[in-house]
């Protein structure tokens, strides 16, 4: 695995927790970081086949729309709280950007 690039080691490490199927719990970090487009649609039909068997993910990425189109939950933290939750179906980009941002009195303004 030393020789490999880095978007194939990660297609390998991820590949290897989700498999087997086996995984009930998987913690990933910008995961498409570096993949390809079919990679990146390959990864995130497993993320999704993993979520309805009952599996949990806690998926942190700085990519908006792979945060709405993955999750059930999006969770902004900023100076290591929580500082606004919301459903995808909720979303509101302009009051999420803010909180990206560290400034939530800024959406008021957009």
């Amino acid at each position: 695995m030393r020789n490999l690039s880095g978007g194939n080691l990660r297609k390998t490490v991820v590949g290897r927790d989700l498999m087997d199927g086996e995984a009930r719990i998987l913690v990933v970090a910008n995961p498409c970081v570096g993949l390809d487009f079919a990679a990146t649609a390959s990864l995130h039909n497993r993320l999704i086949e993993m979520r309805n068997r009952g599996g949990a993910i806690l998926l942190v990425s700085e990519d908006l729309d792979e945060l709405i189109q993955l999750a059930d939950r999006i969770v902004v933290m900023s100076g290591g709280v929580i500082a606004h939750e919301t459903r995808p179906e909720e979303l509101n980009r302009a009051l999420i950007g803010s909180h990206f941002g560290g400034r939530p009195e800024a959406s008021d303004v957009l």
